[in-house]
């Protein structure tokens, strides 16, 4: 594709992004954000959060770094989500071009942000955006650890996959599709990874 192309695809991407995850930062919270607020401002160890939905603790670190550098308000609590979100789609628009084709990854990139659940979470101060994140690193190097069978890719895979359930649990089913591509990859003979080695990964 030519330059001229990618330059105008990209500024349209800017663009999209710009409307659909940065102006909705500064509206007010929404219920479920107050908790994040809350845990963010008092501390897990605070009493009232006995009664109300557990958030990963892990999850915080990153909105509390937001609200240390930029002060208590909306965007630096949805800024983590809005970055999250960035890598996630960067890490799918990659999966597109190396599984499909070079050119599939403007055509993924878009696609995602047609999603409204994609465009949610990345304004979203809950944990949802960084499983999306961590779970589409651990795709990106799951394929690449079967396509090349590098040690370190093997080991990125392990890390990514080990810190989803960590960030929310509600991420677990995506485990079955890990081991689904695994097994139709060495099944298909399409991996120099062996059985045995897939097996203790």
């Amino acid at each position: 594709m030519r330059l001229s192309a990618n330059l105008a695809l990209g500024a349209l991407l800017a663009l999209t992004i710009a409307r659909l995850w940065l102006m909705p930062l500064p509206s007010s919270l929404w219920m479920d954000e107050t908790i994040t607020a809350f845990l963010v401002q008092y501390g897990p160890a605070h009493p009232s959060l006995a009664a109300l939905p557990t958030l990963s603790l892990f999850y915080t670190v990153l909105p509390r770094l937001f609200v240390a550098l930029f002060g208590f308000s909306e965007i630096a609590l949805r800024l983590p989500s809005v970055l999250a979100m960035a890598v996630a789609l960067f890490l799918l628009a990659r999966l597109a071009a190396r599984l499909i084709h070079p050119q599939a990854a403007w055509i993924a990139a878009f696609a995602c942000l047609t999603l409204r659940g994609f465009n949610f979470q990345a304004t979203d101060s809950r944990p949802y955006a960084l499983g999306m994140a961590v779970m589409a690193a651990a795709v990106w190097f799951l394929v690449r650890w079967l396509d090349g069978s590098r040690w370190w890719d093997e080991a990125l895979f392990v890390l990514f996959a080990a810190l989803l359930w960590r960030v929310l649990v509600v991420y677990w089913p995506f485990y079955l599709v890990f081991a689904g591509y695994v097994v139709a990859r060495l099944a298909w003979k399409e991996t120099n990874v062996t059985w045995w080695a897939a097996g203790g990964v």
